[in-house]
């Protein structure tokens, strides 16, 4: 655990972040767009060494930077701090969240907070201009966790052709004619998984082109998941049911102690042979006779009764 604790201390974002906690004390005034002055944003730049640019110069033209929402990393920092619950605006203010303050001095339980925290991040996490759009953004409370699961199942570093295809798969299930933003997926992939290389989560190897979760990234997942760790205390649970007698229906099983439950649920169905779905379900020879007898096709669990009511007593 001390070689987790240390490696968690020394994660750039996790050191971004005592920084920025230091800088904001009890609260930074915003501007009325709710976002950082520019004043401070040039200050946080240096502090954090987020890298963005203020007033690029490009073909010899400056272009003004009018706003700390242009400033990608440290918009990501802002947002990803916020989804963690570690900063909030209040008003026109940005101000820490005191009762998660203690994670600043622990800094295990800090990325484990800013991971699970990560599929929430969403569209801040990829840049957008009125010619790109982040389809991966729009859908990353799946595409999150869908990167994370790739890399936790992969034996050794992942090549990141096999992530961006999983994100593209993801997304291809969800909309038509996505041959012509494959290019955009890969490269919102690309930048997904770079901000879990700056959590300490991941190791990126440019040259193989593979991504691969460290120490702390494979216990970070997994503890989130629930998943036993080593020395993990394991519960065996007992499941009957009630008011079955002659025979008495049970199962033993062994449940680890880490498990929220909803996965323990997902225990108890598998254990039971259940299909996690209700007995009062009409078969399809029901529903073929009711699609018929309303004239179209029928869905029993989005039916309106009370507007069929009203059409009858219409009638």
């Amino acid at each position: 655990m001390n070689d987790l604790q240390a490696a968690a201390a020394k994660a750039q974002l996790t050191g971004q972040i005592r920084s920025f906690m230091t800088w904001l004390g009890d609260g930074r005034k915003l501007t009325q767009t709710s976002r950082i002055g520019m004043t401070d944003a040039r200050h946080l730049g240096e502090l954090l060494g987020t890298g963005d640019q203020i007033d690029p110069e490009i073909g010899g033209r400056v272009f003004k930077t009018r706003s700390s929402e242009e400033l990608a990393y440290l918009t990501r920092i802002v947002e990803w701090m916020k989804a963690a619950r570690l900063i909030r605006v209040t008003g026109t203010r940005l101000v820490p969240v005191k009762k998660n303050a203690h994670l600043l001095d622990r800094p295990l339980d800090l990325v484990l907070a800013l991971l699970e925290a990560y599929p929430r991040l969403g569209k801040s996490l990829f840049p957008r201009t009125s010619w790109r759009q982040s389809l991966v953004g729009d859908e990353f409370t799946v595409i999150g966790p869908g990167i994370l699961t790739k890399l936790l199942t992969s034996q050794g570093a992942c090549p990141l052709g096999d992530l961006k295809e999983a994100a593209f798969e993801m997304i291809a299930a969800m909309y038509m004619q996505m041959e012509m933003l494959q290019r955009t997926i890969e490269t919102d992939v690309t930048i997904a998984i770079a901000a879990l290389d700056v959590l300490g989560v991941v190791v990126v190897n440019e040259a193989d082109n593979r991504a691969g979760l460290t120490d702390l990234g494979r216990f970070a997942i997994r503890r989130l998941r629930g998943m036993a760790e080593p020395g993990d205390p394991v519960l065996q649970v007992r499941i009957a049911l009630r008011d079955v007698d002659d025979p008495p229906v049970w199962r033993k099983v062994l449940i680890p102690a880490a498990y929220p439950l909803s996965r323990v649920h997902r225990v108890i169905q598998a254990a039971m042979g259940w299909e996690d779905c209700h007995l009062a379900g009409p078969d399809s020879a029901e529903r073929d006779e009711m699609q018929e007898w309303v004239g179209g096709d029928f869905d029993p669990i989005s039916f309106d009764l009370a507007a069929a009511n009203a059409a009858v007593a219409a009638v």
